[in-house]
């Protein structure tokens, strides 16, 4: 019996344990006799509440390898030590595709190690641009679509950019395919919001009711990198909230609580914030269904908080879901605090469309899988 294409996803962030759970799932309904799927977690995030709950809660099987890296070195210096596990790994097991997502430092870290071992790799939400080259996230992306055999792409905008860019093209023995697949973050979501018989639990354990608080959340380091730089969007954010006369729940991402533990007496001055530990992948879509509108610098958040048809604030300069812009369903702060009265306005006068459809209708994963058994010739 011959044997058949072994997929090794490597992830290790929030967003990309979600996408990685729609992919096993698409494999295990339909794939499971045409090819192998593990993966491998980088390490680059270790909190057990952005890590392991996830792997619980969606269903994960346990990594092949989980890198133990070095928590004194700065971002670089562990993606030079991821590269180097992953290359290692690679080296004796010898996948026959390398699957990435998105745009963090695992993304690039173990596109380079495939790359180095000649192993083809699959780039997973490929194309995306916020036009900011100052972002990391932006020069991982960028040069990750460039290192890849296949690129799956969220919708046709993106589409539209590699080949603005002249991608798909001949480089050495590279022919990259482009495939337009929908977002792999909707399936999960999607399917998610059948739950919605658990969400009133859930608000209860908050002591919330459905339309009547607000979420936000901060991790990117040029909101974070300072005690001051947090606790002033903090005053913004806490601005918000006593405008609209509603409780926001801030979660505190674990870049955060190093600088501002939850118990740090500079938080008990925000009447109207609620500062939480990181949720779970379902509990927050619970609260995703009931908001009255998110605050966040999170690029998948960005995402889910449009799929539940809520208004979403984009803490951030620029994003690279552009579509989601470009059809009212967020709006871009800029840098800085938040601008109170844009925000304001934007919530107030946003309008529901229904679900995002040029991002599909959540057949992602399977699309992914079939494409890479399926190669053009």
């Amino acid at each position: 019996m011959a044997s058949v294409p072994s997929i090794v996803v490597f992830a290790g962030t929030r967003p990309q344990l979600i996408k990685s759970a729609a992919l096993f799932h698409a494999w295990q309904d339909g794939f499971q006799d045409l090819c192998r799927l593990a993966w491998v977690h980088t390490g680059q995030h270790y909190d057990a509440n952005m890590s392991e709950v996830f792997l619980e809660e969606l269903e994960l099987p346990k990594p092949l390898a989980h890198f133990d890296l070095d928590k004194s070195l700065d971002a670089l210096g562990q993606m030079a030590q991821m590269m180097q596990s992953a290359k290692a790994w690679l080296s004796a097991h010898k996948p026959s595709v390398v699957l990435v997502f998105g745009d963090t430092n695992s993304t690039l870290a173990a596109a380079l190690a495939a790359v180095r071992e000649k192993i083809p790799v699959a780039h997973v939400e490929a194309g995306l641009r916020s036009g900011d080259f100052a972002m990391p996230e932006e020069q991982n992306r960028i040069i990750t679509d460039r290192l890849s055999r296949w690129l799956f792409v969220s919708s046709e905008q993106e589409m539209q950019q590699l080949n603005r860019e002249g991608v798909p093209q001949e480089s050495g023995n590279l022919q990259p395919e482009i495939h337009v697949t929908g977002d792999i973050m909707a399936d999960l979501c999607l399917a998610w919001q059948k739950k919605e018989d658990q969400r009133q639990a859930v608000l209860e354990g908050y002591g919330l009711r459905e339309g009547e608080y607000l979420l936000a959340t901060l991790h990117r380091d040029f909101n974070t990198a300072a005690k001051d730089s947090i606790l002033s969007h903090f005053q913004s954010l806490q601005a918000l909230a006593e405008r609209m006369h509603l409780r926001m729940l801030v979660f505190v991402h674990p870049r955060v609580a190093k600088l501002l533990p939850l118990d740090d007496e500079a938080l008990q001055g925000f009447s109207f914030l609620s500062f939480c530990s990181p949720a779970s992948y379902g509990t927050m879509q619970h609260l995703l269904a009931g908001c009255r509108a998110l605050c966040t610098d999170s690029g998948g958040l960005q995402k889910e908080g449009a799929w539940h048809q809520k208004p979403v604030i984009v803490l951030r300069p620029s994003t690279e879901w552009k579509a989601l812009v470009e059809h009212s369903f967020c709006w871009v702060n800029g840098p800085g605090i938040l601008r109170l009265e844009p925000a304001l306005d934007f919530i107030h006068n946003y309008r529901s469309v229904g679900f995002p459809t040029f991002y599909g209708e959540g057949q992602s994963a399977a699309r992914i899988l079939h494409y890479l058994l399926h190669p053009k010739t």
